[in-house]
């Protein structure tokens, strides 16, 4: 990789002329990958993988690639480098040659990837060339492509696809242009307000002084912040058009000790009004120990911006170390905005808009794409005030297709905010102006709309797995978190808890729809940061009671994280303390009386049901049952300190398929499928608003290690039937609303009921110390019986009294009202 980055460079270096010049990159690095349908000889054909890059064209099998007779396409990943981080890659030339009239590329699909496994669609390029009809004089050379590119990801994967109607496609060439960022023209002005230094107000009446090139001229050219001062300089910047920024210098200057600026803030506006935070750096120059024998003249640069805007408002702070800040000179670079609007291009009119969680929604852009066959492409609007123009608005980014060209997902909301969503469409360097927006109103973090808005797990990511696993081949690892994440949608899993705010790890699921809790942040910018990958819920840590911190220590440092979080959003929930176990009752205690109570949103606790922890009488141990025990005890400590009203969050809780003897319960898989529903359905039943499954896969195979088998799935990839169990749950309760208590139970017989949404209930009942008939009444005719592992079956009902044979796998029973036990014998 190194060697191609470096050509690139130099390419670079030498072929720019002028700033914002296009520039063709040479020394790019390519693949052929071994995907679904790739051509399986086209790796014989190019093994010094030079040939699609080597300048030449017209001259043979030497420099050109032959797709296999008959094979329908070939894929070549390009591998760019770092270079997407500094210049903007704006055009894709394809060569191709045709010696007869069976030759011929129909289109070319073009996709982004920033790490080699999740990859985006971002255009279809159509041959414009007509498939020869008969065979030529002479070899047709020619190339075609696209110049509305706008790409910044490291890896680009071309798809060949020849045309329908040849035998063959010949690849020449691949080239990649760039435009380098330009230094853009701008006017700016001081904002007056609560914030701003008013010392600066007076010194630049006509806005020139930072941007007449003069750095170090002194008074006549810089601003200098008011001696003192404990506001920030505000500038707003406006572009005269929207832009896309890459980078930001701005010059600052020190004669002695008592200047020196601290940080700089960016915020990014569609109208020069409303602002929205979009990065903040630091000075990375340390503040002079005594007055230099000049004047220090240095830039500040803020790189790799990727902001799509018309104004800009920086603010810049002083050091409060030092006495004063000096502004010398700003620039700013960049490109022309990649689109145009036009009222002909038409918007989807969106068919409808579903929450997926808190932060994040589906929308269904019905056949949008499909009846506009001529569009590249999407842009994303989203703001919290009505809109339909386009032109006023900043296209949305933190976006991706959940069903290809269907269905999309939209990330990075703020809970409990309504919102305004709508969808343009992209062609030919264009967009839709004209644009036809939906509301939506997000819920607030912790709501349950519905029971499916409880259901989480803990997966990590194959570069950070938990301490008992088991490390396979990092091919291998790659290729089973693919896996893991396809699981949890086919589960329809809404949440995932990881401890680290790592976007590989999180954004791989962010972008399935599952959103994260993750551990607490005290750095605001890894705080707002986190709110942009859709994360509002953090937790304190993971078990400080078995970590050896004292509860008065840890109260601190969770008042600490709470202030961070509340200080960037209300709206950031902070869950503590995250003990192991009811057993740490007494360190629980001295946490709420070290003054811990008001630091915190949401009481979170991990929930096993260890052999040493009580069980409702005549109960196997380690049934699950135990947890409403449990939970008893929790909810008394916390009514002991006041907080009752608080609510509760279970962040791992499981049942370990395993031989060992540990804290846990030895269990067969068919006790932890009993487990995983039973547990969930107490829990959910005693209002606790998040359960986190642990975990998602086993992270070894030792039969003896209870570490290493917590998974619903084994470690070599199988689903236990506790998976099934787990996925038939939500697919039979993940829409409901729960309801209440079957009436009429006592232990050992447990039921709950849901209400459907579109009427109906659907109920749960089981046995949990072994098997039993039990007559329920029913008032309908015929009933929906559906097994622990997603079995269904109708039952015959003329009586309106039906006896069934419960089991310790409960069974789900759906009726028009909810069941009524009228007796139940062994």
């Amino acid at each position: 990789m190194q060697k191609g980055f470096l050509a690139s460079l130099l390419a670079v270096a030498l072929l720019v002329g002028t700033a914002g010049a296009a520039v063709k990159l040479t020394g790019i690095e390519y693949t052929y990958p071994q995907m679904p349908n790739q051509d399986p000889e086209i790796t014989q054909q190019d093994p010094a993988l030079e040939k699609l890059a080597d300048g030449r064209v017209g001259i043979g099998a030497p420099g050109a690639v032959w797709v296999a007779w008959n094979h329908p396409q070939a894929m070549v990943l390009f591998d760019l480098g770092e270079l997407p981080s500094q210049y903007l890659i704006t055009q894709l030339k394809i060569w191709t040659s045709e010696d007869y009239a069976h030759q011929h590329i129909g289109e070319v699909e073009v996709y982004t990837s920033t790490d080699q496994q999740h990859y985006h669609h971002v255009v279809t390029i159509k041959n414009p060339e007509k498939k020869l009809e008969a065979n030529p004089a002479a070899k047709k050379i020619y190339s075609f492509g696209t110049e509305h590119l706008a790409l910044r990801s490291r890896y680009v994967l071309l798809v060949f696809h020849k045309s329908p109607d040849a035998s063959n496609q010949i690849i020449e060439e691949v080239e990649f242009w760039a435009a380098e960022p330009e230094k853009l023209p701008f006017t700016y002005t001081y904002p007056t307000g609560p914030d701003q230094d008013e010392n600066v107000l007076t010194q630049d009446p006509q806005g020139k002084k930072l941007t007449d090139g003069g750095k170090g001229w002194g008074g006549s050219t810089a601003i200098f912040g008011g001696w003192g001062s404990g506001k920030g300089i505000s500038i707003v910047v406006d572009f005269g058009k929207w832009v896309a920024l890459q980078r930001l210098v701005l010059w600052t200057s020190e004669d002695n000790p008592n200047q020196h600026l601290e940080k700089i803030q960016i915020y990014v506006s569609s109208d020069g009004e409303n602002f929205t935070f979009h990065t903040e750096a630091a000075n990375p120059e340390p503040r002079l120990d005594h007055a230099p024998d000049q004047r220090k003249i240095y830039p500040i640069i803020l790189e790799q911006l990727g902001i799509v805007a018309r104004y800009i408002k920086i603010i810049t702070w002083r050091d409060p170390a030092a006495r004063q800040q000096v502004l010398e000179e700003v620039e700013v670079f960049g490109h022309p905005a990649a689109w145009e609007f036009s009222k002909q291009i038409p918007s989807a009119v969106i068919k409808g808009v579903e929450v997926n969680t808190y932060s994040s929604v589906k929308i269904d852009l019905g056949d949008y794409l499909s009846q506009n066959p001529d569009l590249e492409g999407c842009l994303v609007y989203v703001g919290e005030d009505f809109f339909n123009d386009a032109r006023e608005r900043l296209a949305y980014d933190n976006w991706w297709w959940l069903d290809e060209g269907r269905e999309l997902l939209v990330a990075g909301l703020a809970p409990g905010r309504e919102y305004y969503l709508a969808v343009g469409g992209a062609a030919d360097g264009a967009a839709s102006r004209c644009l036809k927006p939906v509301s939506v109103k997000l819920p607030e973090v912790l709501a349950v709309e519905k029971v499916g808005d409880v259901f989480g797990v803990n997966a990590f990511p194959y570069f950070a797995p938990g301490s008992a696993h088991n490390l396979r081949p990092r091919e291998e690892e790659e290729a089973m978190f693919q896996q893991q994440i396809q699981w949890l949608r086919e589960a329809k899993v809404k949440y995932n808890r990881w401890w680290f705010l790592d976007e590989r790890g999180i954004r791989p699921y962010l972008e399935n729809g599952i959103t994260y809790l993750t551990w607490m942040r005290t750095d605001p910018a890894a705080i707002r940061e986190a709110n942009r990958m859709g994360v509002w819920l953090f937790a304190s840590s993971n078990e400080p009671n078995l970590a050896g911190i004292s509860p008065q220590d840890f109260a601190l440092m969770v008042q600490e994280g709470y202030e961070a979080l509340k200080g960037v959003s209300q709206q950031n929930i902070l869950a503590a303390p995250v003990i192991h176990g009811i057993e740490a009752e007494n360190w629980l205690r001295q946490f709420y009386q070290a003054g811990a109570k008001d630091y915190f949103d949401v009481l979170d606790i991990h929930m096993y049901q260890q052999k040493s922890l009580p069980v409702p009488p005549g109960l196997a141990p380690g049934s699950p049952e135990g947890v409403l025990l449990q939970l008893a005890r929790l909810k008394t400590i916390m009514a002991e300190f006041g907080d009752e009203d608080k609510p509760i969050i279970i962040t791992e809780t499981g049942c370990p398929t395993y031989t060992g003897n540990n804290w846990a319960v030895k269990s067969t898989p068919e006790m932890q499928a009993n487990f995983v529903v039973r547990a969930h359905l107490h829990m959910i039943a005693s209002g606790v608003k998040r359960i986190f499954w642990y975990a998602l896969q086993d992270e070894g195979t030792d039969p003896n290690n209870m570490e290493e088998n917590f998974g619903l799935i084994d470690y070599y990839g199988n689903p236990k039937p506790a998976y099934y169990a787990y996925k038939t749950m939500i697919e039979q309760l993940g829409e409901t609303v729960y309801h209440g208590p079957t009436s009429g139970l006592a232990n050992p017989y447990y039921g709950y009921s849901f209400a459907k949404p579109n009427g109906g209930y659907v109920s749960c009942l089981w046995d949990a110390r072994g098997q039993s008939k039990a007559k329920v009444r029913v008032p309908d005719g015929e009933v929906l019986l559906v097994e622990r592992n997603g079995e269904r079956q109708v039952l015959p009902n003329p009586t309106g009294i039906l006896e069934l044979s419960i089991s310790e796998a409960p069974v789900y029973i759906h009726s028009s009202l909810p069941l009524e036990v009228i007796e139940i014998n062994q």
